[in-house]
């Protein structure tokens, strides 16, 4: 009975290509989560026993491997020995407030991830292969477009609940400070999946194609994504369609198309008030469709402009680091502690680095960060494919990664299941860049 599991893996192995598991798991990721992770974890395990280079041959993985034995460390110091200095927040009773199996809980974050990003290297070796999974990333978010279309212009509510809850798509109702969502159940969710997917929709459009129909396909792909984006009033994402643009297009972007941009995005931004003028606000709505300003969407975004919460949260969590600099707190406990000291409730440090180093200390955050930064740096150093229609492919991977890596600078969206699968595969593709 013990020797069903590996004999099934042996079966997948010889009978299909695993390959192509991968892939199916890749486009079934944005829309069923569960399924797409449950066929990347096949593939990946399979890839695992393929490699010719043993893990820790290659020393790209050994920052992570390291980061992961000071996670496990640090929860153990945590879990029996757990006395932190509680001098920002004095009279307080953390150590009874915070649940120690989160400490535990919380390195499946992580630890996975480590892994995925190794075995998911089998997948992305050639710009070829991270072509196919660029438009894979495209094609399978279709789903996310058509119920973030349905629910912000049709009033289609969900959740829609499939598969006794395997697969839940949200559609929550659109309202004054939450834009289109789709599937997802946060439009910031959602604008970071599409920001993110945006340069694979660039390669797409400018790959020459002999089709008209296939012409016309691609230009409603990027016209979809742009605008759903746009909708879901993530200012992330739009930050993310701006990197996209300019990274993929490179200096044609800032020459020719940035001007355009500019001139159609000015009226819009100011319809929904982030140029705080009254006159000017007035002026635009008289230009610009009423579905871009009608949620009341200026007043959110003028007193966000004037609001400096996040900031505070920022050096709430820089202290919190400072103080337990070696172990960190555990996973999750930036929660409790902000409330402690504030009496408000944050769910996270709005920054993935700083929530490492609260969570386990100030070394994981540094070598987590240097590991990352040191590979898009890499990445640009290392000559693209000749093949003119490939280079685009990788430079939307590369730039798809960094849209990824700068939201989470700015909001947590990594613990989300597909974003966090994405992150890892992405990164693991431009470690294959240096190769």
């Amino acid at each position: 009975m013990f020797n069903i599991f590996p004999a099934s893996i042996l079966l997948i192995k010889k009978y299909l290509y695993f390959n192509k598991i991968f892939y199916l798991g890749i486009f079934l990721l944005p829309s069923a989560p569960a399924l797409g992770a449950i066929f990347l974890f096949i593939s990946n395990l399979i890839s695992s026993t393929k490699r010719q280079n043993s893990y820790f041959k290659d020393y790209w993985n050994l920052p992570f491997f390291l980061i992961g034995l000071i996670m496990i460390l640090s929860s153990l110091v945590l879990t029996f020995k757990f006395d932190p200095v509680l001098a920002p927040i004095k009279n307080q009773n953390f150590v009874n407030l915070y649940n120690r199996n989160l400490i535990w809980i919380g390195l499946s974050n992580w630890l996975p991830y480590f892994w995925v990003f190794w075995s998911s290297q089998y997948f992305t070796f050639n710009s070829y292969q991270r072509k196919k999974l660029g438009k894979l990333l495209v094609f399978g978010s279709v789903p996310i477009i058509f119920t973030g279309i349905a629910q912000y212009f049709f009033k289609i509510n969900g959740p829609f609940i499939f598969l006794n809850g395997l697969i839940t798509w949200y559609l929550k109702p659109v309202n004054d400070y939450n834009g289109l969502s789709g599937l997802f159940s946060n439009a910031n969710y959602t604008g970071t999946w599409l920001a993110m997917i945006w340069p694979f929709t660039i390669a797409i459009l400018l790959e020459k194609k002999d089709k008209y129909i296939e012409k016309i396909v691609s230009f409603i792909f990027f016209i979809l994504i742009f605008f759903s984006t746009f909708l879901t009033f993530s200012r992330n994402a739009w930050l993310g369609l701006f990197i996209g643009l300019s990274l993929t297009f490179g200096v044609k972007f800032f020459k020719y198309i940035l001007p355009i941009i500019t001139t159609f995005s000015i009226p819009i931004f100011t319809s929904i008030g982030l140029i705080p003028n009254k006159s000017l606000i007035e002026i635009s709505r008289n230009i610009v469709p009423s579905i871009f300003w009608n949620y009341k969407f200026a007043d959110y975004s003028i007193s966000s402009l004037q609001n400096f919460e996040r900031i505070e949260i920022w050096t709430h969590a820089i202290n919190l680091i400072n103080i337990q600099s070696i172990w960190g707190w555990g996973s999750a406990s930036f929660p409790i502690l902000y409330k402690l000291q504030t009496e408000n409730y944050i769910g996270h440090t709005h920054n993935l680095l700083l929530e490492l180093g609260v969570s386990f200390g100030i070394l994981t955050l540094i070598l987590f960060a240097s590991t990352n930064i040191l590979l898009i740096i890499y990445s640009y150093i290392k000559k693209l494919h000749r093949d003119k229609s490939n280079q685009t492919y990788d430079i939307a991977w590369r730039a798809s990664f960094i849209i990824i890596f700068t939201s989470q600078l700015f909001d947590i969206q990594y613990f989300d299941l597909r974003i966090g699968i994405v992150y890892w595969v992405l990164l693991g593709g431009l470690r294959n860049f240096i190769k």
